[in-house]
C-alpha cells in the first residue's frame, strides 16, 4: 500500500494568522516558509496522532485482485473516487462494482464485488477531524502551531530539527488525547 496526499489541507488563512500571531510576525515576506512549516507539523500530528487534523485529499494505492480493502487514513470522511490502473492509465471503478463503508471510528474499507482488471486500485478519500482551522481542537491546534513555530525558531541553528524528530514534549502532551497505538 502507498499512500499521497494529493490535495495537502489548506493553511494560508487561519492557521498562518495564528502561527503568525505566536511567532509575533508581521510581515508577509515569510508565508511561504511559515505554510510549509505548518504543513510539516500537520503530517508530524498525523503521524503522532494517526489522525489528519485538517481536511485533505489522500489516495490509498493497493494492488489489484482483493477484495477487500482497509484504508490506512484516518479520519475518513468521504469516499471521492475508486479507479483501477493499467500500464499506467486509469479508469473508474462503477459505482455498483464496489461497497464503501466508513465504520464508527472513521476508519474505512472498500470491497470491490467483482474482480477489478488492473494492476493496481486507487481509493481517493477525504480525511481530517476539521474541515477547516475551526473545527479542529484546540489542544491539538496549538500543537500545530508550537511545533511549527519550534522549527521556525530551530532553522538556522546547526542540527536544527527534521521532521524525523519526535516533537517537543510540551506538542506531544497537547496531542496525546488523540493518539491511536499501533499494534504489530
Amino acid at each position: 500500500m502507498r499512500r499521497t496526499i494529493v490535495q495537502p489541507a489548506d493553511v494560508s488563512d487561519a492557521p498562518l494568522s495564528s502561527l503568525k500571531t505566536w511567532l509575533g510576525i508581521t510581515r508577509d515576506g515569510e508565508d511561504e516558509l511559515l505554510q510549509s512549516l505548518l504543513l510539516t507539523s500537520l503530517e508530524m500530528c498525523e503521524a503522532f496522532t494517526d489522525h489528519a487534523p485538517l481536511s485533505q485529499l489522500v489516495e490509498e494505492r493497493m494492488p489489484a485482485g482483493c477484495m477487500r480493502y482497509d484504508l490506512a487514513s484516518r479520519p475518513v470522511v468521504s469516499l471521492e473516487s475508486v479507479e483501477v490502473e493499467i500500464g499506467g492509465t486509469r479508469s473508474s471503478v462503477s459505482e455498483t462494482d464496489f461497497e464503501f463503508q466508513i465504520m464508527a471510528d472513521q476508519r474505512a474499507y472498500l470491497e470491490i464485488s467483482s474482480q477489478a482488471e488492473g494492476e493496481t486500485v486507487i481509493i481517493s478519500v477525504r480525511t481530517g477531524l476539521g474541515q477547516d482551522w475551526s473545527e479542529v481542537p484546540n489542544a491539538m491546534a496549538q500543537g500545530i502551531i508550537r511545533l511549527a513555530a519550534h522549527y521556525y525558531r530551530a532553522r538556522d541553528v546547526a542540527g536544527a530539527p527534521t521532521k524525523d524528530v519526535l516533537p517537543p514534549h510540551d506538542v506531544k502532551e497537547l496531542w496525546r488525547p488523540w493518539r491511536r497505538i499501533k499494534f504489530a
